[in-house]
């Protein structure tokens, strides 16, 4: 009996076991069978215009994120910015699914990295220095050492959404889970249908970035007002466009053309005002210290101005009251701290674009230092940073 009994046992472990085996084995496949049906979809999607569309949703994605932490941060999402970004990518993916198989997923691939780092760029500046990045920058160059040293400040978990999926996309590629296929030659019927659906889409791209770059003109002065109406994509074509024409875009290409509109503005101004004096203000600095104070990030309506009865600025006050106010000033910068030390120094416009000491730091100028060495003055300049931030050496 006892024999038997132990018989019966070793049959009874013997099929437990190979069940758990048989139902081990089904999960294995059953497994296998989904991590090969997941291939084969990534597989599929890589390899066929989904690929540009999924990327160009992306892209729309990364776009609007970037919009919320910069231009709409405080004032909301315009809706015709939001319709402008649409279209211009809707027509950049029907540009990408007329290129065959391998140059479709490359230029894809290339497109989404190249636009995601100017987003990510423009996104880390724009915390930085409350402005999105151009071209005309790249004279800043030597800055670079002080901006980058800003970076672990800037940098944020959220901000992988800019490069999450090139990072997921290349990661598959790299680990062979996805590959580009060789596919079979299309008909001249598909290949001509192919060739005139990015025809239209190219067009389309082309006179949606000019429609919406013109928009964006007449705000130059101000980079979020032309982000809002040409999107951010619309501005960086109007930037590059900018710095090619440079050039062109002087009003005068000769001194005489200049002095032709000069002679006849200062006849009738000396004749307006040539003649008025203002009595006992003349002479009334002569032999006098001058101080100049420029303040970064400052402006004047807080002077003279109390909360709960105490004064904002007491020692401006102080110090406007015991001498000259000037009050019919008006700012002829672009919202930059060294084009504002540039006109200040030099009585000259600045760029409109880069910073006018960087661009143009072989030049000598006959600034307010010269006119007070001039007149027997010794001078100084002092400021609280390196000798040569903002060329000020």
């Amino acid at each position: 009996m006892n024999i038997n009994d132990n018989t019966t046992n070793q049959n009874q472990e013997k099929t437990n076991h190979q069940e758990k085996e048989t139902k081990s084995k089904n999960k294995e496949k059953v497994a296998l069978t989904q991590n090969q049906n997941s291939k084969r979809i990534l597989q599929k999607g890589l390899n066929s215009i989904a690929f540009p569309i999924v990327i160009g949703i992306g892209l729309l994605i990364k776009t609007v994120f970037f919009y919320t932490q910069t231009i709409a941060s405080t004032e909301g999402l315009a809706m015709e910015t939001m319709i402008g970004t649409t279209i211009i990518l809707t027509t950049l993916t029907c540009f990408l699914a007329m290129l065959p198989n391998r140059a479709r997923i490359l230029t894809t691939l290339g497109l989404d990295a190249v636009l995601s780092l100017i987003l990510w760029g423009d996104g880390l500046y724009y915390q930085y220095s409350n402005n999105v990045l151009s071209v005309s920058q790249i004279t800043n160059l030597q800055y670079g050492e002080e901006i980058m040293g800003t970076l672990p400040m800037l940098l944020q978990v959220n901000q992988l959404i800019y490069m999450i999926d090139i990072l997921i996309v290349i990661g598959l590629i790299l680990g062979k889970v996805i590959s580009i296929s060789q596919k079979p030659k299309k008909s001249k019927k598909q290949r001509l249908g192919k060739i005139l659906f990015g025809i239209i889409g190219s067009i389309l791209f082309v006179a949606t970035c000019v429609h919406y770059g013109e928009k964006g003109i007449d705000k130059s002065y101000n980079k979020d007002l032309q982000i809002r109406e040409a999107t951010i994509f619309g501005y960086h074509l109007l930037d590059i466009e900018s710095m090619i024409n440079s050039k062109k875009q002087a009003p005068f290409k000769t001194k005489q053309e200049m002095l032709a509109i000069y002679e006849p503005l200062k006849e009738r101004y000396e004749q307006n005002y040539g003649d008025q004096v203002i009595e006992g203000l003349e002479g009334i600095a002569k032999n006098k210290n001058a101080i100049i104070v420029q303040l970064e990030s400052f402006q004047e309506f807080v002077l003279h101005q109390t909360i709960d009865g105490q004064e904002i600025t007491p020692n401006l006050n102080r110090f406007l009251t015991e001498n000259i106010e000037f009050t019919d000033m008006h700012m002829q910068s672009y919202s930059s701290t060294a084009d504002s030390e540039f006109s200040t120094i030099t009585s000259f416009y600045p760029m409109e674009n880069g910073m006018s000491f960087s661009r143009y730091d072989g030049n000598h100028y006959d600034d307010i230092f010269a006119m007070f060495h001039e007149a027997g003055y010794q001078t100084g300049y002092m400021h609280g940073n390196v000798r040569i931030f903002l060329e000020s050496k």
